[in-house]
């Protein structure tokens, strides 16, 4: 009976030091992640993780920025470093001292091991000519027509981002097409990181409105990373941040909505 009470105390005493190792690793494999983690918010709608190459969507961002100072960013401008806290798709910002600052626009903000920095950069339109290249383009009926000229992947020579679209024009039929295109243009090579293409009476149930947003660099990259913008012009409902970045000569969707 004492050999067998003896045996059973000493599997237990293994069951109980292997739940804590486990228990322990758990936690330390957790603040290493903790660690050696990016962090990207856009907007009221997008929280990015980055970690070992993966990049992860944060299910509680107000767990994460609020013990977490972030780099915050309004319209691409540097705004200082605050906590965060997001409350119905508005965010609230803290300084060091616990006192809320006002902030507006269009937020970008950054956290956590590896700098993530925005790059500046300027939106034109996309003439005639231009968009002959991309053909059934009708440039009277655009709503939005975009155009940033910038040398995205560090080669000493500009390359093009395009966006352009006719959703929500008013003057169009029932049965008008209507689209929406994101490209990159590599001296002369056009490269569609998105194409949408429908009749007017869909618009309502499957059409967003794209825009761009950001475009970053992160850590020590040659290249730049895109940032597009994705909503619709009543609501909120499936707003969302697309991000591309360059992989082996051409831009991927690296994550999506």
């Amino acid at each position: 009976m004492k050999k067998k009470y003896i045996i059973f105390l000493v599997i237990l005493a293994v069951v109980y030091i292997g739940a804590m190792f486990l228990l322990n690793r758990a936690t330390l494999l957790q603040n290493h992640k903790e660690k050696n983690s990016s962090y990207l918010i856009l907007g009221y709608d997008t929280f990015l993780r980055f970690f070992d190459g993966s990049i992860e969507t944060i299910e509680d961002v107000n767990k994460v920025t609020a013990n977490r100072y972030f780099d915050v960013y309004m319209n691409n401008e540097y705004q200082g470093l605050y906590t965060m806290k997001l409350v119905s798709d508005t965010w609230y910002f803290y300084d060091s001292s616990s006192k809320e600052v006002r902030l507006t626009g269009n937020l970008l903000a950054t956290a956590g091991n590896q700098k993530i920095t925005p790059v500046s950069f300027s939106i034109d339109s996309l003439n005639e000519t231009e968009l002959q290249q991309l053909q059934g383009i009708d440039y009277s009926t655009l709503t939005v027509n975009e155009k940033v000229v910038l040398d995205f992947d560090q080669d000493g020579v500009e390359e093009e981002l395009w966006n352009i679209s006719n959703l929500y024009n008013d003057t169009l039929d029932y049965s008008d097409k209507i689209y929406a295109i994101i490209a990159y243009v590599d001296n002369g090579t056009i490269q569609f990181l998105h194409q949408f293409e429908n009749t007017k009476n869909s618009e309502q149930q499957t059409g967003y409105l794209y825009r761009i947003s950001n475009i970053i660099r992160i850590g020590q990259s040659e290249f730049y990373d895109i940032i597009i913008k994705r909503s619709r012009p009543f609501g909120n409902a499936g707003d969302c941040h697309l991000l591309y970045s360059y992989v082996d000569g051409k831009y991927e969707l690296k994550h999506g909505c």
